[in-house]
């Protein structure tokens, strides 16, 4: 796959009756220049870990640290200042501590151009478009649910085959199908100079799109880094 050429992967909702007013969305978009893959660190889950919707919906924190026990990655504790981010650090900060607890190197921040690209696609309930250069690999994902927490749990969690999950992957249609783990390995993406976009938007109850760069031209104008987010940390 080369620059400029994405494409688009569907993924959808899966409601049951008692929720069935809730709009749990999410698609992906994933691009790779040079005809690498953005794949992860780490080995994909065999299986979805199914959480009761109830559990994902009312206290989705709880419902990741489920997920994670079972991987045998430390529980997720969110940093003292969680409630006063803006939805869209609260995206970097979240993503950040799934890549670092598994010994990925963060997400160094985000940049204006990458926000603005991400808030296109959050106001379009779709994934955000690349920059037009200046990269080696990218990937971007994006969901309409409830919550950042919420969001984490199906692109991390929810993304691959089996059970009958809240979130489901269409992609995803058996045990090692190409379409499987897509959001996830973007999120784990590896490289050199690792930046985000991020964005929210009030839409359909709720648009969240998130953005990975790897060997971006511009690192230094952040406007939230993963540095200052670590101070709130522990």
């Amino acid at each position: 796959m080369t620059a400029g050429m994405p494409i688009p992967r569907r993924l959808t909702r899966s409601m049951t009756p008692l929720l069935a007013t809730l709009v749990v969305v999410m698609t992906l978009l994933g691009l790779v220049a040079h005809g690498a893959t953005a794949a992860g660190a780490t080995g994909d889950p065999s299986t979805n870990c199914v959480v009761p919707s109830s559990v994902v919906i009312t206290d989705p924190l709880r419902a990741i640290n489920i997920c994670r026990a079972r991987e045998g990655v430390p529980s997720m504790v969110l940093p003292r200042n969680w409630s006063r981010l803006t939805r869209s650090e609260q995206l970097l900060t979240v993503i950040d501590l799934e890549r670092t607890s598994r010994g990925i190197a963060p997400v160094m921040g985000l940049t204006p151009t990458l926000n603005r690209l991400a808030a296109a696609g959050a106001r379009q309930s779709t994934d955000p478009p690349f920059p037009a250069g200046g990269f080696e690999r990218a990937g971007s994902i994006w969901s309409g649910t409830t919550s950042v927490l919420v969001a984490d749990y199906g692109w991390m969690y929810s993304d691959g085959y089996g059970g009958r999950p809240l979130v489901r992957n269409l992609d995803c249609t058996g045990p090692g199908a190409s379409g499987c783990w897509g959001h996830r390995n973007n999120i784990l993406m590896v490289g050199r100079g690792v930046v985000g976009g991020a964005a929210y938007s009030g839409s359909r109850g709720g648009s969240y799109a998130f953005e990975v760069v790897t060997d971006y031209a511009s690192t230094t104008d952040l406007k939230f880094s993963w540095k200052q987010e670590q101070k709130s940390l522990g």
